[in-house]
């Protein structure tokens, strides 16, 4: 069975194509929540998905809140949570 942790490794979007397509807009990594719902375990094959649920604007950066979903091969959510980056405008 994975640690929890080796597991939302998988949402980490700085080795996603949406880290490249933000560019220098990307400042950093600010939050993050996470519920660890159901066991992953060697050879499992893990799917995450991204959804944008806010954008906070203020003078010159914003934030950008980020719902995380990991399921598994048989489509089982195996992680829920949220990640907040900071970002140049």
């Amino acid at each position: 069975m994975a640690h929890g942790y080796q597991t939302l490794i998988q949402a980490a979007i700085g080795a996603s194509p949406l880290a490249h397509e933000m560019g220098e807009a990307l400042i950093g990594f600010i939050a993050q929540s996470s519920r660890f719902l159901a066991p992953v375990y060697c050879g499992d094959t893990l799917y995450p998905a991204f959804e944008i649920t806010g954008l906070d604007t203020q003078k010159t950066t914003g934030v950008m809140t980020l719902r995380v979903t990991i399921h598994n091969q048989d489509s089982a959510l195996v992680i829920e949570g949220e990640q907040q980056y900071l970002m140049r405008l």
